[in-house]
């Protein structure tokens, strides 16, 4: 079993994200940025940091565009025209830079695309401004595993899980890249008895119940040899 799709996420007062997204498309690693993605995303956190407050009236007029801009990037996505989706975030982000869910789906954009970096900076992103939702730093666990950075990956899940430690896309992920690396402590246990707790998927309910033996052997062995 492997996670499967990113987060739903809402746009603004009265939209919703839709998009669910299938796996990352696989590659050894990380690639670079490349240079359209490098401005996109720089520009828009140089936006974030230093633009003047606008009066009221602007404010207002910018955050009614954004949400415009988001809602047709929105459908964009949604038709598979990433390209166009990409650049309407941006349009949006440049205009509302703390739109938290925006970053989001930028980048599942990125995602899509196989732009991991740019992805990843654009989760970052909307982790900063969403401070109490566990779902971006989920991605970010998503995005690193499918690329076989499971410290990164493991990282991720853990911090999306201090967010929500019952978020259950990502003690999924977690079951994952603890397996993988071996790795067994009481935090590790606490995560996962929580998660078969709460799983009922036939398919990853026995993975979890695997890895959460594992695991408490290892927590068990040490315990002793330390007495």
């Amino acid at each position: 079993m492997e996670p499967q799709f990113g987060p739903v996420l809402a746009l603004g007062k009265g939209e919703s994200m839709t998009l669910r997204v299938n796996r990352v498309t696989s590659a050894p690693g990380l690639r670079r940025l490349g240079a359209c993605g490098v401005l996109a995303v720089a520009s828009l956190v140089g936006c974030a940091g230093h633009t003047s407050p606008p009066s009221n009236d602007d404010a207002a007029a910018r955050r009614a565009e954004a949400m415009r801009l988001l809602a047709e990037a929105q459908k964009a996505q949604n038709a598979g025209k990433l390209t166009e989706a990409q650049d309407l975030y941006v349009d949006a982000l440049k205009l509302e830079p703390s739109a938290g869910a925006g970053w989001n789906n930028l980048g599942l954009v990125f995602m899509k695309q196989g732009k991991a970096l740019e992805a990843a900076e654009a989760f970052k992103q909307a982790a900063d401004r969403l401070p109490g939702d566990p779902r971006p730093y989920e991605n970010l666990g998503l995005l690193y595993g499918e690329r076989s950075h499971a410290d990164d990956s493991l990282k991720y899940y853990m911090l999306s899980l201090e967010r929500d430690p019952n978020w259950l896309p990502s003690l999924r992920g977690m079951s994952l890249q603890t397996r993988k690396l071996g790795r067994a402590d009481h935090t590790i246990l606490d995560a996962l008895d929580r998660a078969v707790m709460l799983e009922n998927d036939s398919g990853w309910k026995p993975v979890i119940e695997r890895e959460r033996m594992r695991v408490r052997a290892m927590v068990d062995a040490r315990e002793k040899s330390d007495k």
